[in-house]
């Protein structure tokens, strides 16, 4: 049986390193990448933490049908293309793929047996703070901090929900991994 993990939660909550983390500690388990319009964040590079392509190059790729999930996010689209969790899966790799509210629940339509997380924080002033870090305007400040406040009312339609707090990355990421459990696991989860 094929596997999926849906990992989300708000900006700035630590999804995408506990995902990192994961990947380091789990060699049965690969991310999906995400096709992105926007701009690589210093440090991202592209074909790991997105794959980062022009407008014109996605909107040829939704025609053509190759995602299965797509969204647009602060003027910015994002999709998930169907041939790379196909190739994830035929390498006998369970994934893994980060997304936002409204992607996991696209995602569950079409697949209901992937297994949802929703990663939060401890405590909103410590996420408020992370999210100041990043570089943006203080409108798009309050507009990503009002979109929080929304995404964390969804963590209780989530099948499991991780506490990343302050200082304990570690301990999140092992309740994932927890979670994920091993191919002999999961195979145990099936029958």
């Amino acid at each position: 049986m094929n596997k999926l993990f849906l990992l989300s939660g708000t900006s700035g909550v630590g999804k995408t390193t506990i995902a990192y983390k994961l990947l380091e500690q789990m060699p049965d388990l690969k991310r999906l990448v995400t096709y992105v319009t926007r701009e690589p964040r210093p440090g991202e590079v592209d074909g790991i933490d997105y794959h980062f392509v022009t407008r014109e190059e996605f909107e040829k790729r939704l025609a053509a049908g190759e995602f299965f999930e797509h969204d647009e996010h602060y003027g910015n689209w994002y999709g998930n293309s169907r041939k790379d969790l196909d190739a994830i899966w035929a390498g006998g790799k369970i994934a893994i793929t980060l997304l936002d509210v409204n992607g996991v629940r696209t995602i569950k339509k079409i697949f209901p047996e992937a297994k949802t997380i929703f990663v939060e924080p401890d405590n909103l002033e410590n996420l408020k703070g992370r999210i100041r870090q990043r570089p943006m305007t203080d409108e798009a400040f309050e507009k990503r901090w009002a979109k929080v406040q929304e995404e964390m009312k969804e963590a209780a339609d989530y099948d499991f929900r991780v506490v990343n707090a302050e200082g304990k990355l570690d301990k999140a990421v092992e309740r994932v991994r927890n979670i994920i459990g091993t191919p002999q696991e999961l195979q145990l989860k099936v029958k």
